[in-house]
């Protein structure tokens, strides 16, 4: 009912040809360079395509002379080519979604015919919206950051809207250019803004109630405003591969930051890197400070609700340079974000990336940033997720969408958050089911102009605090470029269980102490202490200290009074610690 999957909406099914011998006279010239499309309506049930393929014959020859062709249906290929078991068209009226079904046409005229198999490709993003009558609720949300309401302020991105009937649920995101959308039925709905910490905000109004009497394409317009309640400062900071690092290449990040908070935010971003393993390229923006194994970028006037990146290349050592670089290493990262004192969850102004080289990859894959394996401990957090795409074919991709279908047994799916996404896009979520929608983004072909066709979503979603360790949580993402078949990534696969990589590890030996302190801090784990990272609240490294005890005493008393954060990595783990100077 929040999305066309019960009306009737237009389809287009790409005919993909699979030329097979003649016997007995040369090719013949029924077949054309570009398939046209076939266009089928009656969509009724999610999950099935309704029509009569009978009935679309002479649309299947494409102008071809239907008295010297006849056409015939398979369920398999191997049929086709045995001429055995055809189905009747008259009553091969459900095909599935993606179901491919084989279709043979033959030459009347001739004894010995040629035999040709079409794959005959169906899926719904034909169009995104139904084609008979429907309602739409659509609108904005504004954030008021000077507490004079929402006239004139700018629109948020990816907030979320929930709908209900009070039977049915679906949610939509604000889009890029701050708008979000429902289609709808006649009935009674009730329209609900979300954001990630309610507590910050006062949302007026709060909750909506709509009434639709028919279906006359009534169109219903429903902005928020969203103002600060307190003082609430609360930022987050991401790191994701974009390219794969691979020994001797170039690859390719993103940083993602955001202000969760109600408090406008000016401050610098810091990444701590292998500087012996990666040589840095460029980034945009540039880079405001380099140092041994840093770069740091200063940024201003981040507004609540406001997403931001940075993009950077790493040159990747070979197996040949010294340290060298080889397949199943792992490149170790921490970015971090300065927060204000009394951040809200100072946890994520943190975000530690382990990377394994590898040797080849897809463009087009998924990717759980916590990695292969994670502690137990992390059980009902959230897990990130990063979908990568690339048009690699010969024209530019007019419409792409990214379906993800989730485990609710794993995964809650309500608690979903959009964070990042490198084109325009609408997002939808219908029960388990994920849809990004890049209309009309003209997605460049990699293959015909190598700068461009790249593309991206990142999201997170907490884990179900139910699951067990052992348990793994698979997900991946079907790929449509326009009307082609889905390109299906790899799978995302993520344990909770004892970890092999001790960079992956929480290390709870560690203790900290005095805290606060003014001029000495004694830091002590049972395993000994491989480095001790400490930053400010600007998130900047100030010092970086070696070694291989178990005790390590930190003189402090040269720092300014104020807040600082030590992260310290033994030989079974890392840990991160507030330290406060008095």
């Amino acid at each position: 009912m929040t999305t066309p999957t019960k009306t009737k909406c237009l389809k287009k099914l790409y005919l993909l040809f699979l030329l097979y011998a003649g016997i007995g006279f040369a090719q013949p010239t029924l077949f054309v360079e570009t398939p046209t499309p076939l266009t089928v309506c009656d969509y009724e049930d999610e999950g099935f395509e309704t029509f009569d393929l009978t009935v679309k014959n002479q649309e299947i020859l494409n102008g071809w002379n239907s008295d010297e062709y006849s056409v015939f249906y398979y369920e398999s290929l191997s049929n086709s080519e045995g001429d055995a078991n055809p189905i009747d068209g008259l009553y091969l009226n459900t095909i599935a979604y993606n179901q491919t079904v084989y279709v043979r046409v033959v030459r009347n005229l001739d004894t010995s015919y040629a035999l040709t198999t079409l794959d005959l490709i169906v899926h719904t993003y034909c169009s995104f919206t139904p084609s008979e009558n429907y309602n739409t609720i659509t609108g904005t949300i504004r954030y008021d950051d000077e507490n004079n309401g929402c006239d004139g302020d700018l629109a948020q991105s990816y907030a979320k809207v929930l709908i209900t009937d009070g039977q049915n649920s679906g949610s939509s995101f604000i889009d890029n250019f701050g708008n979000y959308a429902f289609y709808t039925q006649a009935g009674s709905f009730e329209i609900t803004p979300q954001v990630q910490n309610p507590n910050y905000f006062t949302i007026t109004p709060a909750i909506v109630g709509i009434d639709f009497a028919d279906n006359n394409d009534n169109v219903r317009i429903q902005d928020f405003c969203i103002a600060p309640n307190g003082i609430h400062p609360d930022l987050e900071v991401i790191l994701t591969p974009i390219f794969a690092a691979r020994p001797g290449q170039d690859a390719t990040y993103k940083l993602i930051y955001k202000n969760k908070g109600n408090q406008t935010q000016t401050g610098s971003i810091n990444l701590s890197f292998d500087d012996s393993k990666t040589d840095f390229v460029s980034a945009i923006p540039e880079v405001a400070n380099q140092g041994l194994n840093s770069l740091i970028w200063i940024y201003s006037s981040l507004l609540p609700f406001e997403t931001r990146e940075i993009n950077f290349t790493l040159n990747v050592n070979s197996p040949q340079e010294n340290p060298a670089v080889n397949v199943d290493d792992v490149l170790n990262f921490t970015a971090s974000i300065n927060f204000a004192q009394g951040d809200e969850t100072p946890t994520d102004n943190f975000f530690n990336l382990n990377q394994i080289v590898v040797n080849s990859f897809d463009p087009n894959n998924k990717i759980c940033l916590e990695g292969r394996t994670i502690l137990v401990q992390r059980i009902g957090d959230y897990l990130h997720y990063n979908i990568n795409f690339e048009n690699i074919g010969i024209a530019d991709a007019v419409n792409v969408v990214v379906k993800d279908i989730i485990d609710t047994s794993k995964l809650d799916i309500n608690s979903f958050q959009l964070l990042y996404a490198s084109d325009t896009l609408q997002t939808k979520v219908d029960n388990n089911k994920i849809e990004f929608i890049f209309k009309d983004i003209n997605l460049r072909s990699t293959a015909t102009q190598p700068i461009g066709g790249h593309g991206n979503v990142l999201f997170k979603i907490r884990t179900l605090p139910t699951l067990q360790e052992g348990d793994e949580v698979v997900n991946n993402a079907n790929i449509y470029f326009d009307y082609n078949a889905p390109i299906i990534t790899n799978d995302a696969r993520t344990t909770f269980g004892t970890l092999s990589n001790s960079v992956f590890i929480k290390d709870n030996s560690v203790f900290v102490y005095p805290n606060p302190a003014n001029s000495k801090i004694n830091v002590k784990a049972d395993n000994a202490i491989k480095s001790i990272e400490i930053y400010d609240v600007q998130g900047r490294i100030l010092e970086i200290i070696s070694g291989e005890s178990k005790e390590s005493l930190i003189d402090i008393s040269n720092k300014a009074n104020g807040v600082y954060f030590f992260k310290i990595t033994t030989n079974k783990g890392s840990k991160i610690e507030k330290v406060v100077k008095e």
